[in-house]
């Protein structure tokens, strides 16, 4: 019994010891804060406040932290500091009451509050930053400008810009639409906050289903008349040759069709390639042009 006594007591001994560091540290922390504060360094101060508050939650620590970020124009985050530190029963902030209430008067005026509605369920991110799942009550910000964006899962995301007005509460709504073929993936577009119209991203149009299925079709077509022509010039041309024509002179006919057929075998050609999305097949067989596929 007096072994477990004597454990009790050297345990809170330590305990103490501890505790009694950790607020010495924290006051410390705070005093370098003040200093920094006091030479302009209100970023370097605010992280010293912040130090010394994970140390040992005070009233001067967290109104301090309020300070700071008042320096830093982080209006709501100042708001929420200032307003902790005077619930508490510090007395420090006994002390700086008056200086703290008006501060945080002056800090009130540069927050506004942003109230969303829109599909239940989606997620609200704000400049990046998921801000909750609608339905949400107002949400208190800094004034300015934000982006509001809305998601939610088979719908299209949505965003737009909004004001925030010190003091004041502005009203945005998601305006989410399910997905659909060949709709946006996106849209970004003014919304109740403001902002500029931006177009909605649209897949490339392909063409059209009556284009896609005549010009290979037509494309086919010149090909193997192309090759018809260049079979039938080159007979003539050989024929020609052999002066099968007697004393008939037929001039420069076999040739001239070779090379019509020629040209209008690879204007066809191209014709299929540019507009393949029905796989069509041409040749030149024992019988003549061929010509396949689907149309």
């Amino acid at each position: 019994m007096r072994t477990l006594c004597l454990a009790v007591v050297m345990l809170l001994a330590a305990s103490s010891h501890v505790l009694g560091g950790e607020a010495e540290e924290s006051e410390d922390l705070i005093k370098m804060g003040v200093k920094m504060r006091r030479a302009g360094d209100h970023a370097g101060a605010l992280d010293a406040f912040l130090r010394a508050y994970y140390l040992q939650r005070s009233g001067r620590a967290l109104g301090q932290i309020g300070l700071a970020r008042q320096s830093l124009h982080a209006w709501k985050g100042s708001a929420d500091a200032l307003e902790g530190a005077l619930r508490t029963s510090d007395d420090w902030v006994s002390k700086n009451r008056k200086y703290l209430e008006d501060a945080l008067a002056i800090v009130k005026s540069h927050v506004g509050w942003l109230l969303v509605t829109g599909p239940e369920g989606s997620d609200l991110y704000v400049d990046g930053k998921w801000a909750g799942r609608l339905p949400l009550r107002e949400i208190g910000m800094d004034e300015g400008e934000h982006t509001a964006r809305f998601e939610k899962a088979g719908m299209k995301s949505w965003s737009t810009t909004v004001k925030i007005t010190g003091g004041k509460t502005t009203e945005v709504t998601g305006l989410l639409e399910a997905y659909s073929p060949g709709a946006a993936t996106s849209v970004v577009v003014a919304g109740a906050g403001g902002g500029p119209a931006v177009d909605v991203a649209r897949p490339a149009a392909g063409p059209t289903k009556q284009a896609s299925g005549l010009l290979p079709l037509l494309g086919a077509g010149l090909v193997g008349s192309g090759l018809s022509v260049v079979v039938v010039g080159a007979v003539v041309w050989i024929q020609q040759e052999r002066g099968a024509y007697g004393d008939f002179d037929s001039g420069a006919t076999g040739p001239l069709l070779v090379a019509g057929g020629v040209v209008g075998a690879l204007a066809g050609g191209v014709l299929v390639y540019v507009t393949r999305d029905r796989p069509v097949t041409v040749g030149l067989n024992a019988y003549g042009p061929t010509l396949g596929g689907r149309f």
